[in-house]
């Protein structure tokens, strides 16, 4: 198989990176004892497997960057133009089930039962998570996550007030939980743990970015769910996995790209985890509430491991 990849044709710009299985010359190495109708099904397989990877990381990438430049460049497009046509405008309502519609997708299918209670947006049922977002589309999503997190969690202009209803404190707790089960369903997925972590490492720092913006803020509840508690549970363990890696002031210090990259990620999963629990201990509440919190996860075992690392 290694003798028979090729790099797949096309626009360099858009396949580079990308290789395919020649038929003609897997079928050339095989031995006459060899099933060959069996090894070129497969190969057809995997060369359409290869080619759709390749369009939605692109197709991902491309809508990732037309809206973050649109939601970023609005403010500019409103200073250059007089009056804004009602159903053009774009508030912090539409940012936010924007982001909220995102984050969904990001959700493994079996978080989204938990969480079901978050997700009422025009036109969102459980179809949108049927199935694991691929990871060639995860990471473009998940940078559009931070952007839009950015945009939204910004002061309030004055086109934003006329426009529509401002953030309040529920719309706050709800894009943090999509955000925790985005990064538990990180977790979750085994198939693709490299990719896996930089999306978290993204989230991380959404989440971090939410927190610190919401200070005052709780997003806890004395009687949270079980099942709420346990995607905590499951995105703070990973957080606490991802951040064990070295992390140095200087890029020098690093042997290779791959340890640079790793404390890259640690560094945004230690972010989440600091704003996380600073949040908790900076909350005006019950201090009871917080505790209870805390003490029931970190008493789960798979918190408890990954903390002790």
């Amino acid at each position: 198989l290694h003798n028979a990849k090729v790099p797949m044709k096309g626009v360099a710009e858009v396949c580079s990176g990308y290789e395919v299985i020649d038929i003609d010359i897997m079928l050339g190495n095989l031995d006459s004892q060899q099933p060959k109708n069996s090894a070129r099904d497969w190969a057809l397989a995997w060369n359409m497997f290869v080619k759709r990877s390749c369009a939605c990381s692109h197709v991902s990438q491309a809508w990732s960057d037309l809206a973050r430049t649109a939601f970023i460049c609005y403010p500019v497009f409103l200073n250059m133009t007089e009056q804004v046509e009602q159903n053009m405008a774009m508030n912090k309502r539409v940012v936010l089930e924007m982001l909220c519609a995102i984050l969904l997708r990001l959700l493994s299918p079996s978080h989204f039962d938990a969480l079901a209670q978050y997700s009422f947006l025009p036109g969102i049922t459980e179809g949108i998570v049927a199935e694991d977002v691929v990871p060639e589309c995860a990471m473009p999503l998940c940078n559009t996550v931070l952007s839009l997190t950015e945009v939204l969690l910004e002061p309030s202009s004055a086109e934003d007030d006329a426009n529509g209803p401002e953030i309040v404190e529920e719309d706050t707790a709800r894009v943090c939980m999509l955000i925790i089960g985005a990064i538990s369903s990180c977790a979750g997925n085994e198939a693709a743990s490299s990719s896996n972590d930089l999306c978290g490492a993204l989230l991380s720092c959404a989440l971090a970015r939410v927190l610190t913006t919401s200070e005052t803020w709780c997003i806890v509840s004395e009687n949270m769910p079980s099942r709420i508690l346990e995607l905590y549970a499951n995105a703070t363990s990973y957080l606490f996995n991802i951040s064990a890696s070295p992390v140095y002031a200087s890029q020098d210090r690093y042997s290779n790209a791959h340890d640079s990259q790793r404390g890259n990620i640690a560094l945004a999963a230690r972010s989440g985890l600091s704003s996380l629990f600073g949040h908790l201990n900076s909350l005006e509440t019950d201090d009871s509430m917080v505790e209870l919190f805390c003490s029931k996860l970190f008493t789960l075992e798979s918190v408890r491991k990954s903390a002790s690392r």
